[in-house]
């Protein structure tokens, strides 16, 4: 995975190229933690499908996109611990 900021990120595979936009934000106020929310999020999706093939990795990756979204919108690690809350 290649992660691009504000463009959005790019998933490469043996087979397959997958590109998204960034999700939308109102204003940035700290990029701190957006690429580990990003891994974060996808990786998540992944185990909780229990699968790592090229059928998953799109909602996957939008996944990653929109949980880097909620943390940039927030300072520090404040945007971290509300994704955490929101999936416990």
């Amino acid at each position: 995975m290649v992660k691009a900021g504000p463009t959005g990120a790019v998933l490469m595979t043996s087979t397959t190229t997958l590109e998204r936009p960034a999700a939308p934000v109102d204003v940035v106020i700290d990029p701190t933690g957006a690429g580990d929310a990003m891994a974060g999020g996808f990786l998540g999706l992944c185990a909780a499908a229990e699968r790592d093939d090229d059928a998953v990795f799109p909602e996957a990756l939008q996944d990653g996109l929109s949980r880097a979204a909620v943390t940039i919108g927030t300072f520090g690690t404040e945007g971290l611990r509300r994704l955490a809350v929101e999936t416990t």
